[in-house]
């Protein structure tokens, strides 16, 4: 009986590593409209101590073309799947949209299990941007003078913008801009990614969004909420949120952790490779 346990846990992991295909650091840039074919990269299989991992991104500043980082890290070192949508330079005429989805996998061949699909989800985006930076935009700009200041939620002091963030336990955090720095208004939403995921909770892939905005007292829930349904209705969340009004506020500090930084490491690695 033993001896059986033992032969079926082997064939298990046999499977499970045969199945396995990634690609070792590299880069591979995907035209838009293009038929996506796999990378000209080293292959790495066979090797249960690493991930297949990829990072698909899009950026409005090369909306004719999608950005692939692939990597592999050891499984140690595997952090959450994600993906992560930042409308910003609200400001400015044209704004900026950047869309980043993270997969990593085990045993998958992760061009055919993971990057086929999110490129053909992100193939339509371009068409979008437009659109979306527009929408947002009314929700969190205001023309002012740059030094002219406003009252926002969480403070007492005169800001030169309002911010919001809410976690994924409805931790909120109202607080603003008083020095004269560069100011990004927009939004950054940052969600689970949960179609692949199994030991999560898929009723609540809701990470965080946060919102710096230049109207008076626009770091409200009201504000979130809008603009939550506006990623929805152009299918950039993965389902519909509508943040509670008891969101409980928190003047706590933000801290890093290790999934930001490593995240962080993704985008300097990546766009060095633009």
């Amino acid at each position: 009986m033993l001896f059986f346990s033992i032969s079926c846990f082997l064939l298990l992991i046999k499977t499970i590593v045969c199945n396995q295909l990634c690609y070792t650091v590299c880069t591979q840039f995907v035209p838009i409209g293009d038929v996506f074919q796999r990378p000209n990269c080293d292959i790495i299989t066979n090797d249960s101590s690493v991930h297949c991992a990829v990072r698909i991104t899009i950026n409005s500043a090369f909306t004719q073309r999608l950005h692939l980082f692939y990597v592999t890290p050891v499984i140690e070192r595997v952090y959450a799947q994600f993906i992560q949508t930042e409308i910003g330079d609200i400001s400015f005429v044209d704004g900026s949209f950047t869309r980043a989805v993270y997969h990593d996998c085990p045993d998958c061949d992760i061009f055919l299990d993971r990057s086929k699909e999110t490129v053909a989800d992100m193939q339509v985006l371009p068409t979008q941007m437009t659109d979306v930076i527009a929408s947002i935009r009314q929700f969190v700009f205001d023309e002012k003078e740059m030094n002219q200041t406003i009252e926002c939620y969480g403070t007492t002091k005169k800001c030169l913008s309002c911010r919001i963030e809410i976690k994924e336990n409805d931790e909120m955090i109202q607080s603003c801009q008083t020095e004269n720095e560069w100011i990004s208004i927009g939004v950054t939403l940052k969600e689970k990614s949960v179609k692949w995921e199994s030991n999560i909770n898929k009723n609540r892939t809701f990470e965080s969004i946060d919102i710096q905005c230049t109207k008076p007292y626009c770091n409200t829930i009201k504000t979130v909420n809008s603009i939550l349904a506006v990623l929805s209705q152009y299918n950039l969340t993965q389902q519909q949120y509508d943040i509670p009004s008891s969101a409980s506020l928190s003047d706590s500090s933000i801290i890093l952790t290790v999934g930001f930084l490593i995240q962080t490491f993704f985008y300097i690695v990546s766009y060095k490779n633009y």
